[in-house]
């Protein structure tokens, strides 16, 4: 693995975390959820090779969180229909 260059993350942070969460929480409608879609998306950011994303961090962010934020999502309506009611017993 790559050594991540810390500085780089930190100004990453500094300058995305803001925009990221009131992305993720558009999309999720919950704060607390969103804070661990954007922590993780800088963990994976921590795994990048630097020269490769930093040309395109902006987008490459975006992506990661709304990914990240359709499984959450994908998940919970998968929950949901476990545990609603059969289609024919709410038709009846």
């Amino acid at each position: 693995a790559m050594t991540p260059d810390r500085d780089w993350i930190v100004a990453a942070a500094r300058r995305y975390e803001r925009p990221l969460l009131a992305y993720v929480r558009r999309l999720l409608g919950d704060p607390d959820r969103g804070r661990d879609v954007v922590q993780d998306a800088f963990l994976q950011l921590c795994k990048q090779d630097r020269s490769a994303v930093e040309p395109r961090l902006a987008a490459w962010l975006f992506a990661v969180c709304r990914r990240r934020a359709v499984d959450v999502i994908r998940k919970e309506h998968r929950m949901t229909e476990l545990t609603a009611d059969p289609p024919a017993a709410r038709t009846r």
